[in-house]
């Protein structure tokens, strides 16, 4: 506890001892005023002493109404202080430092009035403090009280007010006892920021490198599965007995395709043999014309087309047999539904085969 010193009025000090008189003397109303005023200070002190702190300020309000002192005020502060009321303290001593800013308890005043902000902030109550750094700021704008408030949103976290509360310290006290100080807060500040931005750069780079690797395992998944899909679609139709592949181990097959093959072939025959009998009859036909002119080379080529009509006729009708023959051999042991039926066809205009069913 602060030792609570007696007032100084008009030229006389109140003390625990006897008065002693400073000045000349006063008026005889000021000289009743003062001795009612210090009769109250007595009675304020003794209350203040015993604890009672609401009564020392009602004996300090009035001796404070008597003789407006501003050490009045001083006393006042100190008893609400005592009492657990920092505002009203704060408030007193703000007003009192405005008063008599070199009072003999001026220092003294400033102190207590950092004190208060202080016994928050060490609390941990940093927004408390800096609601009474800031009210006593603005009743009495001393620069250390601002460097306090920079110092209780420092440790409450919130960078950059500090920063600007520090600079505006520096700014209005450059050369004060704190100057150094927060200079150096300054740069510590400065110098975390700039790491926790490339932190957080750094950590936005690896998420956006994190979210490329996932992205890309998820098509590469999907990817995949369409290749299983694939390679597992042609294993299920070999693993199936009922599905049969349409290749070469298919029933029949070869057999079907020889006939298809010795029927062509036949077609192409019989259109031979048909086509040189055509001409064979036309040669005959023009030697046998009334008034027509022998010649034995017409003779020779008719005898020479009609051998190979009947040998194209022959061998083409035996390669369509034998066509039809294989085919229906292959049918009938790929136990086809469908037939397929060979028909030759000749008139004067065309020679062929018809071919009617489905082919395999």
């Amino acid at each position: 506890m602060r030792v609570l010193l007696r007032l100084v009025l008009l030229g006389s000090i109140l003390t625990v001892g006897p008065v002693r008189v400073l000045a000349e003397p006063a008026l005889a109303a000021d000289k009743a005023k003062e001795k009612v005023a210090r009769q109250y200070v007595d009675a304020g002190i003794a209350a203040q002493n015993s604890g009672d702190y609401d009564t020392a300020i009602i004996f300090y309000s009035k001796a404070f109404e008597l003789v407006p002192r501003p050490v009045l005020m001083f006393n006042m502060a100190q008893a609400h202080r005592l009492a657990g009321r920092n505002d009203q303290a704060l408030e007193l001593y703000a007003r009192y430092l405005a008063r008599d800013p070199k009072g003999s308890q001026a220092q003294t005043a400033s102190d207590l009035v950092d004190d208060i902000g202080l016994a928050a902030q060490n609390g941990g109550d940093y927004d408390t403090a800096i609601a009474l750094y800031t009210k006593a700021y603005g009743l009495v704008p001393h620069p250390v009280l601002m460097f306090n408030m920079a110092e209780a949103h420092r440790l409450a976290g919130r960078s950059d007010k500090a920063l600007a509360l520090y600079a505006k310290y520096l700014a209005q006290d450059p050369k004060g006892a704190k100057a150094q100080t927060a200079r150096d807060l300054i740069a510590d500040i400065q110098a975390r920021q700039v790491e926790e931005a490339h932190k957080a750069d750094e950590a936005r780079r690896a998420e956006q490198a994190r979210q490329a690797d996932q992205a890309r395992r998820a098509r590469e998944a999907e990817e995949g599965k369409v290749d299983q899909k694939r390679v597992a679609e042609p294993a299920s139709r070999a693993q199936d007995p009922a599905r049969p592949e349409a290749s070469d181990q298919a029933p029949g097959r070869s057999l079907r395709l020889s006939g298809i093959a010795a029927g062509g072939a036949g077609v192409v025959a019989l259109g031979m043999g048909i086509g040189f009998g055509l001409h064979a009859r036309a040669l005959s036909n023009e030697l046998s014309q009334p008034g027509g002119t022998f010649s034995q080379d017409k003779v020779n080529s008719g005898e020479r087309a009609n051998t190979i009509a009947i040998t194209g006729m022959i061998g083409g009708t035996v390669l369509v047999a034998a066509g039809a023959t294989l085919y229906w051999l292959g049918h009938t042991q790929g136990q086809h539904q469908e037939g397929v039926t060979f028909a030759p066809v000749v008139s004067n205009q065309l020679a062929g085969v018809a071919v009617i069913g489905t082919l395999p």
